[in-house]
């Protein structure tokens, strides 16, 4: 066996080419960014007949009509689309012609496929560059040894285009080791199937660079370029492939800043960065530069100073630096390269051709004229006046005043209205203020609350708001007398009241004697009698299993209890069996309550007796004797009698039975009359009568 089957892991360092893909650029006071170079990884294959394992793209490509994201890359010069066989076998005898059905490679891009050793040297180099939408994905074998002849270098290189899905293939040196393998190479694409296939003729040999031709290159360009979904155009190009290698950020001093494609800048002044990939495959330096040009516009409006009032002056600004053509903004929303202007604060922005901006302000201080504050617009209460009293500082006295209602003193007392006062210094200059006094409207009362309660001792909260200067008065009525309260201090008075009536505003005014409008309707206080919750009947006897229907009038709601406290109902009448105190609380249409007294319901058991129509006493021990049975019975007595009223038997006790016998003999078949005394435990008395038949 030659091969030895060896997993490993793959360490990736991140390689780049020198080129730098950014731009040089002009920028204003800050540039921060990130800049770009080429790059490419760098994988640790470092056993024979390996595939790597699954890597990513940055961009979907399409082959042969499918969309990848990710491939796998073959220790032996070729790259496939087929996941599954990462980090596994990579075959390397070649000994039949490509297409192979069901061998690998299938779903491959062949660059060439030969049997190299990257377990006995060289580097496998891959990894995404550019900028999208023109980004390219490059996988290289850099100086890896034919298998059994390892003085020979393989160098080859297969580039992916982002978009136009073209494959780039570049030869810088493909040996021949016929000593193995016959020195059999592939140099082409196969799909998945193996059904499509798309092989480089060589241009010397005439002949498909497929098995079993032994063939050599250097120096050579193969561009393949798709043509429908089965098909690629291929065409030999210049041999220009991309460099790798480990790419260095250096500053102008020549000092490392970085390391990577990328590096982080931000400069505010005009920088220059290099970029050097050093022992790559190609060469053994790469280097590049991108300078960024810091130049920004500036303006200087000149210091600050004075102008007398009433006049204007010129403010010409003179700009340097950044790049022509300027455009000028004042705040004064000009757009003009000077401006004419009195006293304030100016501000230019100035934005030159690159759109760098720059900036000044200047003041400029009209000497003072006559200034003065009337103060903010206030209101005062009606039937009031108020006094304005400016006090006038700047300017030169004397002073001279003007007020827009005819008057030239010094201060005015106003009233409601608008006030413009003017006023004029001895050099002419002017200053002006205006002022607006607010008479407050009159003010308004409300009256709010009232309402229904019971009679109960419950009151009713009628409120009386006022809007208005405090303290206040106010005179109410309940429709029957009126009541006057003074010097409310708050805006709310509150009466608390259970007398019934319609109550009202009769007026009410503030400090200032101001009548407040009355805003809103009366309201009304109703007092509702309490209802009287009386049970009929309150006290009463019934017998056991007899029932009494209790009731108390009619209300809106009932609520029926017992002694105990508890719910026995919410209907009107309460249905009694047995014996108990009860009382029911109730509510009426108003909502007011009341609870009866104790009604009282006894109930007693009523007296029965049980007895028989007939007997035998016939000495067969069944139905020998006359037993009479009873319920609830305190005292007993009976007699019995024989039809011509002779008494046969007579006994106090209902547990004594007669036996059917008379001065101990049995007494004759037939009718015997009987009659009973009995006192209940209801202590009621009752006779009853009877006859009883004998027979045996």
């Amino acid at each position: 066996m030659k091969k030895v089957l060896i997993i490993l892991f793959i360490m990736q360092v991140h390689l780049i080419k020198g080129q730098i893909l950014s731009n040089d650029t002009i920028a204003c006071n800050l540039f921060e960014d990130t800049l770009y170079a080429l790059g490419s990884a760098l994988s640790d294959m470092q056993s024979d007949d390996l595939h790597d394992e699954v890597v990513d793209i940055g961009f979907p490509f399409t082959f042969y009509g499918n969309v990848y994201n990710q491939l796998v890359i073959s220790g032996n010069g070729y790259v496939t689309f087929d996941l599954s066989v990462a980090n596994s076998y990579s075959p390397w005898p070649i000994n039949t012609t490509i297409p192979n059905p069901g061998s690998q490679p299938e779903n491959a891009i062949m660059s060439p496929w030969h049997d190299i050793n990257t377990g006995a040297g060289g580097q496998v180099f891959y990894g995404m560059s550019g900028i999208a939408p023109n980004r390219f994905f490059v996988i290289t074998w850099c100086k890896v040894p034919m298998f059994s002849c390892s003085s020979d270098l393989a160098i080859h290189q297969v580039i992916l285009h982002e978009g136009s899905n073209k494959i780039e293939i570049f030869i810088d040196n493909k040996p021949l080791c016929s000593g193995w393998n016959s020195g059999a190479a592939v140099l082409g694409l196969v799909d998945a199937t193996s059904t499509n296939t798309d092989i480089v003729f060589d241009p010397v040999l005439l002949a498909d660079r497929n098995y079993p031709l032994q063939w050599t290159a250097t120096n050579e360009g193969w561009e393949f370029i798709p043509n429908g979904t089965t098909d690629y155009n291929i065409n030999q190009i210049t041999y220009i492939p991309i460099d790798v290698g480990i790419n260095y950020w250096l500053n102008s001093l020549g000092v490392t800043i970085g390391v990577g494609p990328t590096l982080a800048v931000s400069v505010s002044s005009t920088t220059t960065f290099y970029s050097e990939v050093i022992g790559d495959c190609y060469t053994s330096l790469t280097q590049d530069s991108i300078t960024i040009t810091i130049t920004n516009p500036v303006v200087d409006l000149g210091l600050d100073y004075n102008i007398a009032c009433n006049t204007t002056t010129i403010i010409d600004p003179t700009p340097t630096g950044g790049i022509t053509p300027y455009t000028y903004s004042w705040s004064t929303g000009s757009n003009d390269t000077l401006i004419n202007v009195g006293g304030g604060i100016y501000t230019l922005d100035i934005i030159d051709g690159l759109g760098c901006l720059t900036s000044d302000n200047i003041e400029i201080i009209e000497d003072p004229s006559p200034s003065f504050n009337l103060g903010l617009d206030y209101n005062i209460a009606c039937n009031t006046t108020t006094l304005l009293d400016p006090v006038i500082t700047g300017g030169s006295e004397p002073y001279s005043y003007n007020w827009n209602i005819g008057s030239t003193d010094s201060s005015l007392l106003a009233s409601d209205g608008l006030y413009i006062l003017i006023v004029t210094d001895l050099n002419g200059c002017l200053g002006s203020d205006t002022i607006t006094i607010t008479e407050d409207i009159s003010p308004t009362a409300t009256i709010t609350g009232g309402g229904a309660v019971c009679d109960d001792g419950t009151t009713v909260d009628v409120s009386f708001s006022f809007n208005g200067l405090l303290p206040w008065d106010l005179t109410y009525t309940n429709g029957t007398t009126s009541q006057t309260v003074n010097n409310i201090p708050t805006n709310t008075y509150l009466l608390e009241t259970s007398a019934a009536g319609q109550y009202d505003i009769e007026v009410a005014n503030d400090i200032n004697d101001c009548i407040a409008d009355i805003v809103g309707a009366s309201v009304d206080v109703i007092i509702n009698p309490m209802p009287v919750a009386q049970i009929t009947p309150n006290d009463i006897t019934l017998y056991i299993g007899d029932e009494i229907d209790l009731t108390a009038g009619e209300y809106t709601y009932y609520e029926w209890y017992n002694q105990n406290d508890t719910l026995l109902s919410t209907e009107q009448i309460l249905t009694v069996t047995d014996s108990g105190l009860f009382y029911i609380w109730v509510e009426d249409e108003n909502g007011c309550t009341d609870i009866s007294e104790l009604a009282t319901v006894r109930a007693v058991p009523l007296t029965q007796l049980f007895i028989p129509t007939v007997f035998t006493p016939n000495d067969d021990d069944h139905n020998e004797f006359f037993v009479i049975k009873g319920l609830n019975v305190v005292t007993f007595n009976i007699q019995i009698f024989t039809r011509w009223g002779e008494l046969v038997f007579e006994s106090n006790s209902i547990d004594k039975y007669w036996d059917g016998s008379f001065e101990n003999n049995h007494v004759s078949q037939g009718s015997y009359y009987y009659n009973i005394e009995v006192l209940g435990k209801d202590r009621k008395s009752f006779s009853k009568g009877g006859v009883i038949q004998v027979i045996y």
